[in-house]
């Protein structure tokens, strides 16, 4: 069973890459991306950056397993961990107060894509289920 969500969600997360991520910062989101390296030291930064790596799984985890359910929502809930972080990363250097984040395109496409993997799981597992129960019963 192969369902279209992964291609749908991959094109949200590629289309992601070219929107600015902060509506109040000048970085867009393939900027982001490539800098990991400076996630690591902050743990709410560097698990957002993590579903990047959980998403990747989900997408090629089989359609209709609950392995795919929960990779999608795993990636989700990490994406979402950045919306407390509320400032915008760096700019509370020495102590000052940091700038507020207003998040922009690129985040809402980013935490999209994740979102459509996570309906399309649920959708195929429950199709999946629906199928089994079937077979079960001696229907074709």
């Amino acid at each position: 069973m192969d369902s279209s969500f992964n291609k749908i969600s991959l094109l949200v997360y590629f289309l992601a890459f070219f929107f600015p991520v902060l509506r109040n910062a000048d970085y867009i989101g393939f900027q982001v991306f490539l800098c990991v390296l400076l996630y690591i030291n902050d743990p709410i930064l560097f698990l957002c950056w993590s579903a990047n790596i959980v998403f990747g799984i989900a997408l090629i985890a089989p359609a209709g397993s609950w392995k795919k359910f929960f990779l999608s929502f795993a990636s989700l809930a990490f994406g979402s961990v950045l919306i407390t972080y509320g400032h915008i990363p760096g700019s509370d250097i020495m102590g000052n107060n940091p700038e507020p984040a207003f998040y922009g395109t690129g985040y809402i496409l980013w935490i999209s894509a994740f979102a459509i993997t996570f309906v399309g799981s649920i959708i195929d597992l429950r199709a999946a289920n629906k199928n089994a129960v079937r077979g079960s019963h001696g229907i074709v």
